[in-house]
């Protein structure tokens, strides 16, 4: 019970501790607003006060400023009398002179006039002729680029039949050039052919012609098959061993040829190895027949469907470099097997 008590207490001094902060608090706000008041009416006094301190100057000025008229005005009417004073002594020989110095006035007058009359002249003339002067200046300028535009004119006239001349002869070049190698081409893929007819009308079993591997890739998908393959003679590619994914997607298309070993060749995808050829394989040949071909478009490009139109301008317009490259692949990558 005690402890409950004390526990009452307590509570209610520090009720009455924070009432008492309260009250001071509010006391201190109420002197405040007063210190404040009490500032803003000093502050008002002391407006009025400079307010009328500065009309008693302004008034003092203006009086000081209409005694020194006063003052003024009684000095100007002096020297006024004086004035006529004067005139009227000397009226009679300034009459006397008027008429001599008008005279003078109208002769200077008169050479004035005439001396700005000429000087006028002058300088319309010198400004004529400045303005001629530039005319032909200008016209002589506007000649000289004319001339000059027209020259430059003929000049890439010239040029541009020269060009154009040139690119023909090129283009002609080229043509003949490409069409003796497309002739070359057909010749070797007849022979070929001719040759591959030969050896199948001579021998039995086809795979021994031209020595390659025909296998699944995977025993549970008939339709995916893998070929391992010679290159062909006289091309770089005599050296190598190439590995061929042959893919029947759908056994009434064509399937997708695909070189899984890297190739150098305009007809043949350098990133994937897909063989881009339509005609590649005949769903009316054998297997053998078919890779037979894939082997003659080794040797022997088709221009129709160029897969790399880079590699295709570095075939007809430089066949060693093609070769090379060719070759260095076929050592990198289509030795290894």
């Amino acid at each position: 019970m005690s402890f409950i008590w004390n526990w009452w207490n307590g509570k209610k001094e520090e009720e009455e501790k924070e009432e008492e902060k309260e009250e001071e608090k509010e006391e201190e706000k109420e002197e405040e607003k007063e210190d404040n008041e009490k500032e803003d009416d000093n502050k008002e006094e002391k407006e009025e006060d400079d307010k009328k301190e500065e009309d008693e100057e302004e008034e003092n000025n203006n009086k000081k400023k209409e005694e020194i008229r006063d003052d003024k005005g009684g000095n100007d009417k002096k020297e006024d009398k004086d004035v006529r004073k004067r005139s009227s002594l000397s009226g009679f020989a300034y009459e006397l002179d008027e008429d001599d110095d008008n005279q003078e006035i109208k002769e200077k007058k008169d050479i004035n006039l005439k001396e700005k009359e000429e000087k006028e002249e002058k300088e319309e003339k010198e400004e004529k002729e400045e303005k001629e002067e530039k005319e032909e200046k200008e016209e002589k300028e506007e000649k000289e680029e004319k001339e000059v535009k027209e020259e430059k004119k003929e000049k890439e006239e010239k040029k541009e039949k020269e060009e154009k001349d040139k690119s023909i002869e090129e283009i002609s070049l080229e043509k003949k050039e490409n069409k003796k190698i497309e002739e070359s081409n057909e010749n070797k893929k007849i022979l070929l052919e001719k040759n591959l007819k030969k050896n199948k009308d001579d021998n039995n079993n086809i795979n021994e012609i031209q020595n390659y591997e025909l296998n699944k890739i995977n025993k549970n998908d008939p339709l995916h098959w893998k070929s391992k393959i010679n290159g062909p003679e006289d091309s770089p590619y005599e050296k190598g061993k190439f590995i061929i994914s042959i893919n029947f997607k759908d056994k009434n298309l064509k399937p997708v040829i695909q070189f899984l070993t890297k190739i150098y060749h305009y007809n043949i995808n350098l990133n994937n190895g897909e063989v881009l050829c339509p005609y590649i394989w005949d769903l009316n040949s054998s297997e053998e027949e078919n890779i037979e071909k894939i082997k003659l478009l080794m040797k022997a490009p088709d221009s129709r469907f160029p897969c790399s139109k880079f590699i295709q301008e570095e075939y007809y317009n430089n066949f060693p470099k093609y070769n090379e490259k060719a070759l260095n692949f076929t050592l990198s990558y289509a030795n290894n097997y």
